[in-house]
């Protein structure tokens, strides 16, 4: 697979997408990427390191459904502007889950490229991404 780096296509990993596999995909592919725990504590609030995010540029990957359905977490992703990618699909193991996120890379780096910021989308199971509502 062959991908344009953006500039400005780096990658959040929250702790629940801190896979090893994913990442090892992801090293391999050559995409920036940065993990949440060789910056923050593991008890850091989702609230304080969305705000670093969004200051950074960078995009967020998280596996937490809920972030965008917890009213404070949405408030500080949106007054943040950051962009985030929520895996939507449940059940996957580390393989799965790398599989599907790099198969998705060339569409989050569109939807990344074209979208204003803040957003989220949402990756499903097949690798689809499709953008979430934010009101």
């Amino acid at each position: 697979m062959s991908l344009e780096q953006l500039p400005e296509f780096t990658l959040f990993l929250d702790r629940g997408a801190s896979v090893h596999l994913l990442m090892s995909a992801l090293r391999e592919l050559g995409v920036n990427f940065v993990r949440h725990d060789d910056i923050f504590p593991q008890a850091t609030p989702d609230t304080e390191w969305l705000a670093h995010a969004g200051r950074a540029g960078w995009l967020v990957l998280t596996l937490d459904q809920n972030i965008s359905y917890n009213n404070l977490e949405k408030a500080a992703l949106l007054s943040s502007g950051v962009g985030s990618f929520v895996l939507v699909a449940k059940k996957l193991n580390g393989q799965r889950i790398a599989n599907c996120i790099i198969k998705a890379l060339p569409a989050m780096q569109a939807f990344a490229k074209h979208t204003t910021r803040p957003f989220i989308a949402k990756i499903y199971a097949d690798s689809r991404v499709l953008a979430q509502p934010l009101a």
